[in-house]
């Protein structure tokens, strides 16, 4: 008897955040530009179709919204629309060109229900989309998060957050006080069907809403080269996989320990 690889199934150790800062995650799918436009009866449609994917008690809100995609190909402002559950916990940005899935756990009842969930819906929202949108192959993927912790002005320092081994940030920023932005790019991979792109900002500065905070955001980028991707989900993970040894990278452990980490059984093959 044969055996495939996935045949070979063993449980990953690894550990996950009971109350991570996680402010928004988000995955957004971009596809190839092609000139496409969606009358109304089609924004209604493609809208109506989504919609029912997303955990919601009452009708979802469509509102007409205006996005930039500088990246891919063009600076002309892409009309979207968004979609946004009753409680403004998920959230759906839809149009011709992209399709963004963000989930907001600080408007959800019960916090971050976890990267399996966000995971699930986008797959789900991407199948439907290609199905009612008839949308062209994925051409980029992005996977994001944005993690914001509260601090006290004048008593905040950079050092007092960030691992001090933590080789995205030089040492001389460690000392750094409330307000600052620093942002890294950076190249992880490529090989001839397919690159990666990693951007990390770290900020520190007044919100909208008057607080002081530190934000950390990560972009885990995938683009496509030679041809489309061929399974999205596993390229999602994957960035969330790299996302999250950043996350890990950038704070130190006594910091991290807030955020009440537990081990977590995940099933992987060999």
């Amino acid at each position: 008897m044969t055996l495939a690889t996935s045949d070979f199934v063993v449980p990953i150790q690894r550990i996950v955040y009971r109350r991570p800062p996680l402010a928004e995650a988000v995955i957004e799918f971009y596809f190839d530009p092609q000139n496409v436009s969606w009358d109304d009866k089609r924004w209604d449609e493609i809208a109506s179709a989504l919609s029912q994917v997303l955990p919601s008690s009452a009708p979802v809100e469509v509102r007409n919204v205006t996005i930039e995609l500088g990246h891919i190909r063009t600076t002309d402002p892409v009309q979207a629309r968004r979609l946004t559950t009753d409680n403004g916990g998920f959230a759906l940005t839809v149009a011709p060109t992209m399709l963004g899935v963000s989930m907001l756990p600080p408007r959800l009842p019960s916090g971050y229900p976890g990267w399996e969930q966000l995971q699930q819906i986008a797959t789900q929202v991407l199948g439907l989309h290609k199905t009612v949108a008839r949308s062209a192959p994925v051409q980029r993927i992005i996977v994001r998060y944005i993690n914001k912790l509260p601090v006290i002005p004048g008593e905040f320092t950079l050092a007092s957050f960030v691992s001090a081994t933590c080789p995205l940030v030089p040492a001389i920023l460690l000392g750094e006080r409330n307000p600052f932005y620093f942002e890294i790019s950076r190249a992880l991979s490529a090989t001839e069907t397919e690159a990666r792109h990693e951007s990390v900002v770290l900020a520190a500065g007044v919100s909208d809403d008057k607080n002081t905070e530190l934000t950390l955001r990560i972009d885990e980028v995938a683009f496509a080269l030679s041809k489309p991707f061929d399974d999205a989900p596993t390229t999602c993970a994957e960035l969330h996989d790299t996302a999250y040894r950043t996350f890990d990278a950038v704070f130190s452990a006594e910091v991290l320990r807030t955020f009440e980490p537990i081990e977590h059984s995940t099933m992987a093959s060999l």
